[in-house]
């Protein structure tokens, strides 16, 4: 997993934090796309009741050293 720090100056994301996870699928359940890489957002102050927003998804075919996207 990678945690980045977002700014106060980061537009739409200002403050909280960015997650990256790589997630290894089921074996048998999703031949095609072994692992995946998922993109949350954690926001400095929670205002609602959801407190993180799921914001990207990769699906991969072999499996590779996680990157940010």
């Amino acid at each position: 997993m990678i945690i980045r720090e977002m700014n106060s100056t980061a537009g739409d994301h200002a403050g909280g934090k960015m997650y990256y996870v790589k997630v290894k699928t089921s074996p048998g359940e999703c031949k095609e796309w072994p692992w995946l890489f998922v993109k949350l957002y954690e926001p400095p102050l929670v205002t609602s009741v959801s407190r993180v927003e799921f914001k990207g998804l990769k699906k991969m075919k072999e499996e590779y050293k996680l990157v940010t996207f």
